[in-house]
């Protein structure tokens, strides 16, 4: 008897993943929000593997703006920028990703990281601190802070023995 709803229960989760694939097929072509998503997750890969052309030719400025969600497009686009050394445009893509979603703790991060790489080291500790105010928790801000305080002279505050810094996964 278990044998049978296992084998009942794996043939209606086929049955399922066949039509949504089907249905995901039907629509692949037709709804411009599923065709900008697609290209999302496929920039995902290509930051991950270092295809930073590629990322910025896959991820056009008109193709994140169609994306359900055009801040993470924006900031993809600008992670590119960044890597490839290409600081204003990185700006101008964080700019855009803001502009999307104002309260993105990684957009200012990575703002933060390309005024610094700029020698813009007074903007780029203001940057942190907005990053800090949205994820306190965030070891790469903490790091990237205290290294604009100590450009600039001053030295960073020693954080209370009872907290502990988790870096974001």
């Amino acid at each position: 008897m278990p044998f049978i709803l296992e084998g009942l229960w794996l043939l209606a989760k086929l049955w399922f993943g066949l039509f949504v694939l089907l249905e995901n097929r039907r629509t692949k072509w037709t709804d411009p929000q599923l065709e900008a998503l697609r290209h999302q997750g496929a920039a995902y890969h290509q930051l991950a593997e270092g295809r930073y052309l590629e990322l910025l030719t896959a991820l056009s400025a008109e193709t994140a703006q169609q994306s359900p969600k055009p801040g993470v497009a924006h900031w993809l686009r600008a992670q590119a920028w960044y890597h490839l050394g290409h600081y204003p445009q990185c700006l101008a893509a964080c700019d855009a990703a803001l502009q999307a979603d104002l309260y993105n703790s990684h957009v200012y991060h990575l703002r933060a990281q390309a005024l610094y790489a700029l020698g813009r080291v007074r903007e780029a500790l203001e940057m942190c601190d907005y990053a800090l105010r949205l994820a306190t928790a965030n070891g790469a801000v903490h790091t990237l802070r205290a290294t604009c305080l100590a450009q600039l002279g001053t030295p960073a505050p020693t954080p209370p023995a009872h907290s502990v810094l988790v870096p974001n996964t």
